[in-house]
């Protein structure tokens, strides 16, 4: 067999070697989804008034998932991707980085659709965050945490298509018969 067919040397198995670079990208973006739950979602900001400096507070997607689990009615008013969908960018970063570890062409193929899941909860919260933001005149703003989710979710599908393509590419093939 030929090394550069994605087969080893060896024969013994398939070549890892091109899986590599896939598998690092979606673990990276894995880890920023992970990372934005943590990171603020939404933040107001007070305009600044002399003496008075401008302030802001934000609120990570744990915040919003429980003030909206405690407040039903605020969670109707403003949408279910703005209530929960820092908590499901959350989950569907980690099962797309666990399925990126686990090198096989399906679970590759996983770990890019939690990366496309993944960036749809970060642009849809921004969608639904719109007129919340518009009503507010600026006060309201999209939080760091939703683009980091929006970044890590592009390269969980991009590392994951082209691990799927790798892996698929260096399936063993079965041994002839007789």
């Amino acid at each position: 067999m030929v090394a550069g067919a994605g087969v080893a040397a060896t024969g013994a198995g398939p070549d890892m070697s091109k899986y590599k670079m896939p598998m690092i990208l979606g673990v990276v973006g894995g880890v920023l989804a992970l990372v934005s739950a943590f990171l603020p979602w939404i933040q107001s900001c007070t305009p600044a008034m002399p003496p008075i400096p401008s302030m802001c507070v934000g609120a990570n997607a744990l915040q919003i998932g429980s003030t909206m689990a405690m407040i039903p009615a605020l969670a109707a008013l403003v949408g279910p991707v703005v209530s929960f969908g820092g908590i499901l960018a959350l989950v569907f970063g980690l099962v797309g980085l666990v399925m990126m570890l686990m090198k096989k062409p399906m679970m590759a193929m996983i770990g890019m659709v939690m990366g496309v899941l993944t960036l749809l909860m970060g642009v849809l919260f921004i969608l639904q965050l719109g007129p919340l933001v518009s009503l507010s005149a600026g006060v309201i703003q999209t939080g760091i945490g939703t683009y980091l989710a929006i970044i890590g979710g592009l390269l969980l599908l991009v590392g994951g298509f082209l691990g799927w393509k790798a892996l698929k590419g260096a399936a063993p093939t079965a041994p002839a018969a007789g």
